[in-house]
């Protein structure tokens, strides 16, 4: 199995280790101070998560159509090397565990569905990125978990607010100025890069 993916997910726990310990390396201080950071709306349609992509590389929520679409084909196309992220239900049966795992699948594609960890993990193997979860706490983003075990690269991680339990905002810093939009060419050049991401990342 991929070991960029460790399944650290993300939940209602309020206790969640503020630490993150990776291969013998404690992250210490991952909390974002507001003063340098601060939150992008993304619209609540249940395609959020997918906006938070599309605004992180392309600075735009537009496009967010082609990274569910590509996320979706990647995990279908490695369904069985990502199936041991899919839980399966105690006193299930092997018939109806891989019946309920391909209906999953094909939901992914449903515009408006919400994105959960198995979304979170495979976009972050997809993309060869770090997906950092925050909460909103009045002074601070607080950690919460992180998608990948790649080394943390804040000003290359894509960093997102969890909100209310079902919502995701992207965080940006503040020095950062997001208000250029990208050429329609430069935009092409990311599709064409995660085209070949996905190419290279298919297992049949």
């Amino acid at each position: 199995m991929n070991t960029e993916y460790k399944d650290n997910k993300c939940s209602n726990n309020k206790n969640l280790e503020v630490n993150y310990n990776q291969g013998g390396i404690v992250y210490n201080n991952l909390n974002l101070n507001k003063a340098e950071y601060g939150e992008i709306q993304m619209v609540g349609d249940g395609n959020c998560f997918y906006r938070c992509l599309a605004f992180h590389l392309e600075r735009s929520q537009d496009n967010y159509d082609f990274y569910r679409n590509k996320i979706y084909h990647y995990i279908k196309k490695n369904k069985k090397k990502l199936k041991e992220f899919f839980s399966k239900q105690s006193n299930e049966t092997e018939d109806l565990y891989e019946q309920r795992y391909d209906i999953f699948i094909e939901s992914i594609q449903n515009d408006g569905n919400f994105a959960g960890d198995f979304e979170l993990a495979a976009a972050s193997i997809l993309l060869k990125k770090n997906i950092i979860i925050y909460a909103n706490t009045p002074d601070t983003y607080k950690f919460l978990c992180k998608y990948s075990n790649s080394d943390i690269n804040i000003d290359n991680d894509i960093l997102i607010a969890y909100r209310n339990n079902n919502h995701f905002n992207i965080i940006a810093s503040k020095n950062v100025n997001l208000h250029i939009k990208l050429e329609k060419n430069e935009i092409s050049k990311i599709h064409n890069n995660i085209d070949s991401l996905y190419k290279k990342n298919i297992t049949l």
